[in-house]
């Protein structure tokens, strides 16, 4: 379960950061593009979990896309700073297994957002304070730098 966990990450990211972020960026509009970026694919990664609707509530699942969301600016964040997709694996990974530890040991911790409205808060947050970092024209200057948009 660990090795589907780990491709199933290492393909999202991919995906979500690696092919459809610096997308997103390069076809908006000029104005906000890294805004737009980050906000519309981490919004499409949520949305993606839709599906686990089938084996759960629907309560549930609201709150694992709303987290899911949230987790994607936070993976948007550190993969547009970084410019690899190294840590966003690792972190996206990480949590993950973590989550599949707490779904079969019927545990509950503060991140795992499986319908625990404090983890959903928490990574709300994490995501704000994320989001700060990238506010300065000077850092949002060397990420269009990067990403030659």
């Amino acid at each position: 379960m660990f090795n589907n966990c780990t491709f199933s990450c290492m393909c999202e990211e991919f995906i979500m950061r690696g092919m459809l972020l610096p997308s997103i960026m390069h076809h908006v509009h000029k104005t906000h593009v890294i805004w737009k970026g980050i906000f519309l694919s981490s919004f499409l990664f949520g949305i993606t979990h839709l599906m686990n609707i089938l084996h759960q509530s629907a309560y549930q699942t609201m709150l694992q896309m709303i987290g899911t969301f949230l987790l994607g600016i936070i993976l948007a964040v550190i993969y547009l700073k970084s410019g690899n997709l190294i840590m966003p694996i690792l972190l996206h990974g990480l949590l993950d297994a973590c989550s599949i530890g707490i779904s079969t040991s019927h545990s509950t911790t503060m991140l795992n957002n499986h319908g625990n409205p404090l983890g959903t808060l928490i990574l709300f947050v994490l995501a704000l304070l994320f989001l700060a970092t990238v506010v300065s024209k000077k850092q949002q200057a060397k990420i269009k730098k990067r990403f030659n948009v």
